[in-house]
């Protein structure tokens, strides 16, 4: 059995590739994995079938629950918080602890700036009552004030994670999360890949120029792509995703071509090509280094 220190599993090689409909690790998800090697992974479940090599990303938020929502309660040292009412746009139905793992955060007003644990709530009956999250441990810090504190709640970020959406728009977009590193089934616990060497899904994108030269910027595909799952390679001044941007530019890449930094999407750096540029459609070996992982 892998060893638990403080949020961290420490893994025998060839356990980051196991996969199950159960909770195998006995962790909360999230928890970090590391191999001997220091390639790093996070616990997570899927929300759909992943293929070895595929990108991941962060189930997208519900845009009515993750800010400016009235809280009507929440008092210094209470382990609960309670909120004028939860959109079931995602919810759909009445589910206990579907935010379970997950954080509420206050935005606006009393208590700003706080972040707190959601141990756990009651069914969702509808979305226009109140409900009561609980936090247990992560007792209220600084007091809410009824009905002019605004905050909101979002899921675990590691929890029915899905594929990076190469054929959308912005409104689909959300943030990379890791590379899986062996094939998930949907429903299934597995160790997502956010550090060190990997094997990931490449993709042109239609226009990006291939690279000879090793050490290139990767970064996810662009949501025009057309590829689900997929990676893309910056090189700074083609007529890809790097069209226009200068050397300067290495913490974003907008997806608008013509506009680097403008209106489009900005998609963040996810780490260096280690060896030649595949062909389109291949898989690369990168350096992998998720964002904030």
């Amino acid at each position: 059995m892998p060893a638990l220190s403080y949020g961290v599993i420490f893994l025998q090689f060839g356990q980051e590739k196991q996969t199950s409909t159960s909770d195998f690790a006995g962790a909360p998800l999230g928890t970090k994995g590391v191999l001997p090697d220091g390639r790093e992974f996070r616990y997570a479940f899927s929300g759909e079938a992943i293929g070895a090599g595929e990108l991941c990303q962060v189930l997208k938020i519900d845009l009515e629950n993750d800010q400016d929502n009235v809280i009507t309660t929440g008092l210094t040292d209470v382990r609960t918080i309670t909120v004028s009412a939860v959109s079931n746009n995602v919810v759909g139905t009445s589910v206990i602890d579907f935010f379970k793992g997950g954080y509420i955060i206050v935005n606006d007003g009393a208590g700003e700036g706080h972040l707190y644990h959601i141990e756990g709530h009651v069914a969702f009956a509808s979305d226009t009552v109140a409900y009561v999250f609980r936090t247990q441990d992560d007792v209220i810090r600084e007091a809410l004030a009824s009905g002019t504190s605004l905050g909101g709640w979002v899921r675990n970020p590691y929890k029915d994670v899905e594929l990076w959406e190469g054929n959308g728009l912005a409104s689909n977009s959300s943030a990379p999360l890791g590379i899986a590193p062996t094939e998930i089934a949907n429903d299934g616990y597995f160790w997502l890949q956010t550090k060190g060497p990997a094997m990931a899904k490449y993709t042109t994108g239609g226009s990006q120029l291939a690279s000879s030269v090793p050490g290139r910027m990767v970064q996810a595909s662009i949501r025009s792509s057309g590829v689900d799952g997929a990676i893309s390679v910056f090189v700074a001044g083609s007529s890809g995703p790097g069209a226009g941007v200068t050397a300067a530019s290495y913490l974003f890449v907008s997806e608008n071509a013509t506009a680097p930094f403008g209106a489009a999407l900005n998609l963040p750096i996810i780490g260096v090509t280690w060896g030649h540029v595949s062909v389109d459609t291949d898989y690369q070996l990168i350096m992998l280094d998720i964002p904030g992982a």
